[in-house]
């Protein structure tokens, strides 16, 4: 599996995000990204829901999804986009970038120079995400959605933004 400690390909990263935009359900793009996190990760993961687990009650223990369910590949993407949310926001949707800019204004110029990928591979190597397929995954997410609607669904929920973040 991937350690994701090599350095990312733009163009490849690129091709495989326009392939997924193409022929992928944003469900579909989730599993693939669900299926591209290292095993690390997934053992992580684990260890949260069984620590979160033990802080629940019996009755709300049961209303929750079984560890099966939870474990899809679906989920697991589900879960990895919850938690790069923050920093797929940040890269995509301060209305003062470059980046925003030229997305909300949809300019073919912007999709064909591959601005999306750029972004996402600088914000992901500075946090040392290396993980091909996660590289992708978020740019074709970004991808599939107006600059508005991205930014809406990427924006990170209550104690997640600070206060300066906000105003954005």
């Amino acid at each position: 599996m991937d350690s994701g400690d090599c350095a990312l390909d733009p163009s490849e990263v690129e091709a495989k995000a326009i392939f997924l935009v193409q022929r992928n359900s944003e469900d579909e793009i989730l599993k693939l990204i669900g299926n591209s996190v290292p095993a690390a990760g997934l053992l992580l993961l684990n260890d949260v829901r069984t620590y979160s687990l033990e802080q629940l009650p019996e009755p709300d223990r049961k209303l929750l999804p079984s560890p099966k369910k939870a474990e899809e590949p679906k989920n697991i993407g589900r879960i990895t986009f919850a938690l790069l949310r923050r920093i797929a926001w940040k890269t995509f949707c301060k209305p003062s970038s470059p980046i925003y800019k030229l997305w909300s204004k949809r300019l073919p110029k912007f999709f064909d120079e591959g601005y999306f990928t750029a972004a996402i591979l600088s914000t992901l190597g500075d946090f040392r995400i290396g993980i091909p397929l996660i590289a992708s995954g978020l740019a074709a997410l970004a991808m599939k959605y107006s600059a508005e609607e991205f930014c809406e669904l990427a924006k990170p929920k209550g104690m997640m933004i600070s206060r300066d973040d906000r105003k954005m």
